[in-house]
Protein backbone atom coordinates (compact mmCIF):
# COMPACT_ATOMS: atom_id res chain seq x y z
CA UNK A 1 0.00 0.00 0.00
CA UNK A 2 3.04 2.40 0.56
CA UNK A 3 4.81 1.57 -2.90
CA UNK A 4 0.68 2.64 -4.30
CA UNK A 5 0.54 5.98 -2.57
CA UNK A 6 4.22 6.82 -2.78
CA UNK A 7 4.32 6.22 -6.67
CA UNK A 8 0.67 8.04 -6.77
CA UNK A 9 2.60 10.82 -4.52
CA UNK A 10 5.16 11.24 -7.58
CA UNK A 11 2.90 11.30 -10.00
CA UNK A 12 1.05 13.85 -8.38
CA UNK A 13 4.16 15.83 -8.66
CA UNK A 14 5.05 15.54 -11.37
CA UNK A 15 1.50 16.32 -12.96
CA UNK A 16 1.60 19.57 -10.80
CA UNK A 17 4.88 20.32 -12.13
CA UNK A 18 3.55 19.94 -15.41
CA UNK A 19 0.67 22.31 -14.62
CA UNK A 20 2.69 25.01 -13.06
CA UNK A 21 4.97 25.03 -16.23
CA UNK A 22 2.55 25.07 -18.35
CA UNK A 23 0.82 28.12 -16.15
CA UNK A 24 4.33 29.70 -16.62
CA UNK A 25 5.57 29.02 -19.85
CA UNK A 26 4.39 31.78 -22.16
CA UNK A 27 6.10 33.84 -19.36
CA UNK A 28 9.51 32.26 -19.03
CA UNK A 29 9.55 32.07 -23.36
CA UNK A 30 8.81 35.35 -23.82
CA UNK A 31 11.75 37.36 -23.26
CA UNK A 32 13.99 38.09 -26.63
CA UNK A 33 17.12 40.16 -26.25
CA UNK A 34 16.94 42.84 -28.65
CA UNK A 35 19.62 45.32 -30.14
CA UNK A 36 18.71 48.43 -31.81
CA UNK A 37 16.77 47.87 -34.66
CA UNK A 38 15.84 49.76 -37.71
CA UNK A 39 12.20 50.39 -38.68
CA UNK A 40 10.47 47.11 -39.64
CA UNK A 41 8.82 46.48 -42.83
CA UNK A 42 10.76 49.28 -44.41
CA UNK A 43 11.25 49.35 -48.15
CA UNK A 44 14.93 47.82 -49.69
CA UNK A 45 15.72 51.80 -50.77
CA UNK A 46 16.99 52.52 -47.03
CA UNK A 47 19.33 49.10 -46.73
CA UNK A 48 22.95 49.88 -48.04
CA UNK A 49 23.89 48.46 -51.73
CA UNK A 50 23.40 44.26 -51.81
CA UNK A 51 25.88 43.02 -53.56
CA UNK A 52 26.57 39.59 -54.18
CA UNK A 53 29.93 38.94 -52.05
CA UNK A 54 31.54 35.71 -51.66
CA UNK A 55 29.00 33.35 -53.67
CA UNK A 56 30.29 30.64 -56.00
CA UNK A 57 29.20 30.98 -60.01
CA UNK A 58 31.20 28.26 -61.63
CA UNK A 59 31.08 26.89 -65.54
CA UNK A 60 32.11 23.61 -66.27
CA UNK A 61 32.35 21.51 -69.22
CA UNK A 62 29.12 19.27 -69.75
CA UNK A 63 28.74 15.10 -70.00
CA UNK A 64 28.40 13.82 -72.97
CA UNK A 65 26.26 11.17 -75.08
CA UNK A 66 23.34 9.50 -73.15
CA UNK A 67 22.27 8.52 -69.55
CA UNK A 68 20.87 5.32 -68.97
CA UNK A 69 17.32 4.96 -66.79
CA UNK A 70 18.55 4.21 -63.39
CA UNK A 71 21.90 6.16 -63.87
CA UNK A 72 22.79 8.35 -60.85
CA UNK A 73 24.68 11.87 -61.34
CA UNK A 74 26.26 13.76 -58.51
CA UNK A 75 29.54 16.22 -57.90
CA UNK A 76 31.80 16.49 -55.58
CA UNK A 77 33.31 19.74 -54.17
CA UNK A 78 37.13 20.90 -54.06
CA UNK A 79 38.44 23.54 -51.44
CA UNK A 80 41.93 25.02 -50.69
CA UNK A 81 43.25 27.78 -48.39
CA UNK A 82 46.62 28.60 -50.04
CA UNK A 83 47.65 30.56 -47.42
CA UNK A 84 45.87 29.16 -44.28
CA UNK A 85 48.82 28.19 -41.78
CA UNK A 86 48.51 24.18 -40.03
CA UNK A 87 49.98 26.28 -37.23
CA UNK A 88 46.31 27.71 -36.53
CA UNK A 89 44.45 24.49 -36.52
CA UNK A 90 41.69 22.88 -38.20
CA UNK A 91 39.06 25.42 -39.92
CA UNK A 92 35.81 24.73 -41.35
CA UNK A 93 34.74 26.11 -44.53
CA UNK A 94 31.06 25.85 -45.34
CA UNK A 95 29.94 25.61 -49.33
CA UNK A 96 25.84 26.82 -49.12
CA UNK A 97 23.58 25.05 -51.15
CA UNK A 98 24.44 24.78 -54.55
CA UNK A 99 22.13 24.60 -58.16
CA UNK A 100 23.80 22.34 -60.26
CA UNK A 101 22.61 22.92 -64.01
CA UNK A 102 23.00 20.12 -66.68
CA UNK A 103 22.16 20.89 -70.30
CA UNK A 104 20.57 18.18 -72.00
CA UNK A 105 18.49 17.85 -75.70
CA UNK A 106 15.65 18.51 -73.27
CA UNK A 107 16.62 21.52 -71.69
CA UNK A 108 18.65 22.24 -68.31
CA UNK A 109 18.47 19.04 -65.60
CA UNK A 110 18.77 21.33 -62.21
CA UNK A 111 20.10 19.46 -59.37
CA UNK A 112 20.35 20.41 -55.94
CA UNK A 113 23.20 19.79 -53.54
CA UNK A 114 23.01 20.49 -49.46
CA UNK A 115 25.37 23.00 -47.82
CA UNK A 116 28.53 21.16 -46.90
CA UNK A 117 30.36 21.73 -43.90
CA UNK A 118 34.39 21.24 -45.07
CA UNK A 119 37.75 20.67 -42.90
CA UNK A 120 41.18 22.19 -43.69
CA UNK A 121 43.84 21.79 -42.39
CA UNK A 122 46.60 24.26 -43.33
CA UNK A 123 46.88 24.54 -47.44
CA UNK A 124 46.41 20.81 -47.90
CA UNK A 125 43.75 19.92 -50.24
CA UNK A 126 39.79 18.40 -49.15
CA UNK A 127 37.39 17.13 -51.16
CA UNK A 128 33.87 16.03 -50.28
CA UNK A 129 31.24 14.38 -52.23
CA UNK A 130 27.79 17.05 -52.29
CA UNK A 131 24.48 15.10 -51.67
CA UNK A 132 22.01 13.73 -52.26
CA UNK A 133 23.24 12.33 -55.32
CA UNK A 134 20.07 12.26 -58.39
CA UNK A 135 18.73 9.55 -60.41
CA UNK A 136 17.56 9.50 -63.46
CA UNK A 137 14.26 7.75 -63.76
CA UNK A 138 14.31 7.80 -67.84
CA UNK A 139 17.40 7.97 -70.54
CA UNK A 140 18.35 11.80 -71.29
CA UNK A 141 20.69 12.35 -74.35
CA UNK A 142 23.06 15.69 -72.67
CA UNK A 143 24.03 18.54 -74.92
CA UNK A 144 27.92 19.07 -75.50
CA UNK A 145 27.55 22.78 -76.56
CA UNK A 146 26.52 24.80 -73.37
CA UNK A 147 28.21 24.51 -70.35
CA UNK A 148 27.55 22.86 -67.27
CA UNK A 149 26.92 25.17 -64.22
CA UNK A 150 26.91 25.93 -60.71
CA UNK A 151 25.23 28.27 -58.70
CA UNK A 152 25.48 29.06 -54.75
CA UNK A 153 22.13 31.47 -55.98
CA UNK A 154 23.88 34.27 -53.88
CA UNK A 155 24.19 33.00 -50.95
CA UNK A 156 27.81 33.25 -49.68
CA UNK A 157 30.82 30.48 -48.77
CA UNK A 158 31.68 30.72 -45.15
CA UNK A 159 34.29 30.01 -43.30
CA UNK A 160 35.79 29.89 -39.35
CA UNK A 161 37.91 32.88 -39.49
CA UNK A 162 37.62 36.03 -39.74
CA UNK A 163 36.12 37.51 -42.43
CA UNK A 164 38.95 38.51 -45.59
CA UNK A 165 41.77 37.07 -43.23
CA UNK A 166 42.21 34.18 -46.15
CA UNK A 167 40.91 33.39 -49.50
CA UNK A 168 39.37 29.62 -51.11
CA UNK A 169 40.08 28.37 -54.25
CA UNK A 170 37.10 25.88 -55.18
CA UNK A 171 36.80 23.71 -57.57
CA UNK A 172 33.69 21.03 -58.05
CA UNK A 173 33.20 18.18 -61.01
CA UNK A 174 30.12 16.14 -61.84
CA UNK A 175 29.97 12.09 -61.71
CA UNK A 176 27.89 9.72 -63.34
CA UNK A 177 27.55 6.13 -61.64
CA UNK A 178 26.01 3.59 -63.92
CA UNK A 179 23.52 0.84 -62.82
CA UNK A 180 26.59 -1.92 -63.07
CA UNK A 181 28.66 0.52 -60.50
CA UNK A 182 30.97 1.99 -63.10
CA UNK A 183 31.69 5.56 -62.54
CA UNK A 184 32.67 8.63 -64.77
CA UNK A 185 34.10 11.63 -63.41
CA UNK A 186 33.81 14.86 -65.16
CA UNK A 187 36.95 17.51 -65.18
CA UNK A 188 37.92 19.60 -62.59
CA UNK A 189 36.50 23.00 -63.18
CA UNK A 190 38.58 26.14 -63.14
CA UNK A 191 39.19 27.51 -59.71
CA UNK A 192 36.94 30.17 -58.71
CA UNK A 193 38.67 32.44 -55.66
CA UNK A 194 36.68 33.20 -52.87
CA UNK A 195 37.08 35.59 -49.93
CA UNK A 196 34.75 34.10 -47.20
CA UNK A 197 32.54 35.48 -45.02
CA UNK A 198 32.44 34.33 -41.14
CA UNK A 199 30.33 31.38 -40.13
CA UNK A 200 26.97 32.42 -38.78
CA UNK A 201 23.77 29.95 -38.60
CA UNK A 202 19.96 31.88 -38.33
CA UNK A 203 17.07 30.05 -36.98
CA UNK A 204 13.56 30.76 -36.29
CA UNK A 205 12.07 29.71 -32.80
CA UNK A 206 9.29 27.93 -32.67
CA UNK A 207 9.54 26.65 -36.52
CA UNK A 208 9.02 28.52 -39.89
CA UNK A 209 5.76 30.22 -38.91
CA UNK A 210 5.77 34.24 -38.98
CA UNK A 211 2.38 35.60 -37.97
CA UNK A 212 1.55 39.10 -40.04
CA UNK A 213 0.79 41.62 -38.34
CA UNK A 214 3.03 40.14 -34.76
CA UNK A 215 6.48 40.63 -33.77
CA UNK A 216 8.63 37.24 -34.96
CA UNK A 217 11.86 36.53 -33.42
CA UNK A 218 14.82 35.45 -36.13
CA UNK A 219 18.12 34.54 -34.07
CA UNK A 220 21.61 34.00 -34.74
CA UNK A 221 24.02 31.93 -33.54
CA UNK A 222 28.22 31.71 -34.02
CA UNK A 223 30.45 34.43 -33.59
CA UNK A 224 28.25 37.57 -33.48
CA UNK A 225 29.39 40.19 -31.43
CA UNK A 226 29.76 43.13 -33.23
CA UNK A 227 28.14 41.89 -36.38
CA UNK A 228 24.98 43.70 -38.30
CA UNK A 229 22.63 41.38 -39.53
CA UNK A 230 19.44 42.06 -41.62
CA UNK A 231 16.23 39.59 -42.20
CA UNK A 232 14.86 40.26 -45.39
CA UNK A 233 11.83 38.96 -46.85
CA UNK A 234 11.06 37.84 -50.10
CA UNK A 235 6.87 37.71 -50.94
CA UNK A 236 5.23 36.95 -54.81
CA UNK A 237 2.25 38.34 -53.67
CA UNK A 238 2.97 41.37 -53.83
CA UNK A 239 6.36 40.37 -55.74
CA UNK A 240 8.48 42.35 -53.05
CA UNK A 241 11.04 42.31 -50.74
CA UNK A 242 11.00 43.77 -47.01
CA UNK A 243 13.27 44.58 -44.64
CA UNK A 244 12.06 43.04 -41.18
CA UNK A 245 14.42 43.92 -38.90
CA UNK A 246 18.37 45.08 -39.06
CA UNK A 247 20.12 44.69 -35.51
CA UNK A 248 23.72 45.21 -34.67
CA UNK A 249 24.80 42.75 -31.95
CA UNK A 250 26.70 44.16 -28.94
CA UNK A 251 29.97 44.07 -28.33
CA UNK A 252 31.00 41.09 -26.35
CA UNK A 253 27.97 39.49 -26.87
CA UNK A 254 28.03 35.12 -27.08
CA UNK A 255 26.17 32.24 -28.38
CA UNK A 256 23.03 33.19 -30.03
CA UNK A 257 21.48 37.06 -30.36
CA UNK A 258 17.60 37.38 -31.33
CA UNK A 259 15.14 39.76 -32.21
CA UNK A 260 12.01 40.90 -33.51
CA UNK A 261 10.57 41.14 -37.08
CA UNK A 262 7.26 42.33 -37.94
CA UNK A 263 5.54 41.53 -41.55
CA UNK A 264 2.82 44.37 -42.34
CA UNK A 265 -0.68 43.48 -42.18
CA UNK A 266 -0.75 43.99 -45.45
CA UNK A 267 0.88 41.33 -46.72
CA UNK A 268 -1.55 38.32 -47.46
CA UNK A 269 -1.01 34.41 -46.23
CA UNK A 270 1.35 32.73 -48.42
CA UNK A 271 5.00 31.13 -48.45
CA UNK A 272 7.65 33.67 -48.47
CA UNK A 273 11.74 33.26 -48.10
CA UNK A 274 13.95 34.80 -45.35
CA UNK A 275 17.18 35.95 -46.36
CA UNK A 276 19.88 37.03 -43.67
CA UNK A 277 22.42 39.96 -44.99
CA UNK A 278 25.70 40.79 -42.70
CA UNK A 279 26.04 44.85 -43.30
CA UNK A 280 30.08 44.94 -43.00
CA UNK A 281 33.15 46.68 -44.87
CA UNK A 282 30.84 44.18 -47.88
CA UNK A 283 27.81 42.75 -47.58
CA UNK A 284 26.78 39.47 -48.10
CA UNK A 285 23.74 37.07 -48.20
CA UNK A 286 24.37 34.40 -45.36
CA UNK A 287 21.34 32.12 -45.58
CA UNK A 288 17.78 31.46 -46.81
CA UNK A 289 15.01 29.71 -45.14
CA UNK A 290 11.77 29.38 -46.44
CA UNK A 291 8.93 30.82 -44.21
CA UNK A 292 4.90 30.43 -44.31
CA UNK A 293 2.67 33.63 -43.27
CA UNK A 294 -0.02 33.07 -41.73
CA UNK A 295 -2.93 35.48 -40.26
CA UNK A 296 -3.11 36.00 -36.33
CA UNK A 297 -6.47 34.44 -36.71
CA UNK A 298 -5.48 30.86 -38.51
CA UNK A 299 -4.12 27.84 -36.46
CA UNK A 300 -0.97 28.20 -35.61
CA UNK A 301 -0.83 32.38 -35.86
CA UNK A 302 -0.22 32.83 -32.26
CA UNK A 303 0.12 36.27 -29.90
CA UNK A 304 3.47 37.31 -31.51
CA UNK A 305 4.93 37.16 -27.51
CA UNK A 306 1.86 39.71 -26.26
CA UNK A 307 -0.65 38.02 -24.52
CA UNK A 308 -4.12 38.95 -23.37
CA UNK A 309 -5.81 38.76 -20.22
CA UNK A 310 -7.00 35.37 -20.75
CA UNK A 311 -4.48 33.31 -22.36
CA UNK A 312 -3.75 31.16 -19.30
CA UNK A 313 -6.35 29.64 -19.80
CA UNK A 314 -6.17 27.23 -22.52
CA UNK A 315 -2.43 26.12 -20.14
CA UNK A 316 -5.23 25.41 -16.52
CA UNK A 317 -6.98 23.52 -18.94
CA UNK A 318 -4.68 21.25 -20.79
CA UNK A 319 -2.73 20.82 -17.44
CA UNK A 320 -5.74 19.62 -15.95
CA UNK A 321 -6.38 17.03 -18.71
CA UNK A 322 -2.32 16.30 -18.15
CA UNK A 323 -2.72 15.65 -14.70
CA UNK A 324 -6.06 13.56 -14.94
CA UNK A 325 -4.38 11.09 -17.75
CA UNK A 326 -1.03 10.77 -15.81
CA UNK A 327 -2.75 9.45 -12.22
CA UNK A 328 -5.34 7.13 -14.67
CA UNK A 329 -1.59 5.93 -15.76
CA UNK A 330 -0.78 5.74 -12.60
CA UNK A 331 -3.37 3.53 -10.93
CA UNK A 332 -3.29 1.34 -14.39
CA UNK A 333 0.03 0.95 -14.02
CA UNK A 334 0.46 -0.05 -10.81
CA UNK A 335 -2.87 -2.26 -10.48
CA UNK A 336 -1.33 -4.33 -13.25
CA UNK A 337 0.03 -8.26 -12.41
CA UNK A 338 3.53 -7.31 -13.68
CA UNK A 339 3.96 -3.92 -11.55
CA UNK A 340 3.03 -6.27 -8.27
CA UNK A 341 5.59 -8.54 -8.68
CA UNK A 342 8.21 -6.38 -10.20
CA UNK A 343 10.91 -4.65 -7.68
CA UNK A 344 12.14 -1.99 -9.80
CA UNK A 345 9.08 -0.11 -12.09
CA UNK A 346 10.19 0.07 -15.64
CA UNK A 347 9.41 4.39 -15.60
CA UNK A 348 12.67 4.20 -12.82
CA UNK A 349 14.96 2.30 -14.88
CA UNK A 350 17.60 4.05 -17.49
CA UNK A 351 16.69 5.41 -20.64
CA UNK A 352 19.06 6.23 -23.23
CA UNK A 353 19.18 9.72 -24.09
CA UNK A 354 17.30 10.87 -27.68
CA UNK A 355 20.36 11.44 -30.61
CA UNK A 356 21.22 14.77 -30.94
CA UNK A 357 20.71 16.36 -34.57
CA UNK A 358 24.61 17.23 -36.34
CA UNK A 359 26.35 19.57 -35.35
CA UNK A 360 25.61 23.10 -37.35
CA UNK A 361 22.29 21.33 -38.51
CA UNK A 362 18.83 23.46 -38.12
CA UNK A 363 15.69 22.30 -38.84
CA UNK A 364 14.25 25.81 -39.74
CA UNK A 365 16.32 25.07 -43.26
CA UNK A 366 14.58 21.98 -43.99
CA UNK A 367 11.97 23.74 -45.89
CA UNK A 368 14.90 24.51 -48.97
CA UNK A 369 16.58 21.41 -47.76
CA UNK A 370 18.86 21.12 -51.37
CA UNK A 371 19.28 24.75 -51.81
CA UNK A 372 15.87 24.81 -54.23
CA UNK A 373 15.08 28.57 -54.30
CA UNK A 374 13.00 28.33 -57.71
CA UNK A 375 9.99 29.70 -56.11
CA UNK A 376 11.97 32.40 -54.40
CA UNK A 377 11.25 35.44 -56.35
CA UNK A 378 14.36 37.25 -55.34
CA UNK A 379 16.25 34.44 -57.18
Amino acid sequence: MFRIRRSIGVGGALASLLVLGLLIGPGLGSPIPSGPASVPGSPMATTPPLIYHAALYSNNSPPAGATTSGEVVGAEFRVVAPAYPASAGPATVRVPSTLVTLPTTQGGVHLYFSALNITLNGSNLSTRMAGPASRFGSPLQFNATPAAFLSSQGVAVMASWAPGAYSILFRWQWLLEAPDGSIHYGPWSNATSVTPAEILDLSIPGGTTWTIGRSNPACVVGPIAGRTVSAHLSTSNPSTVLVTGTVTVPPGQNGSFCWDNSVSSGIPPQTAYLHLWEYSNLTYELDVIQVQLVDPSSPGGGSGGSGGGASWIPYVVLGGIAFGVLVALEVAYLLSPQTVVRLTPRRLRRTDPAALPPPGADPATSGIAGGNLSNDPWH
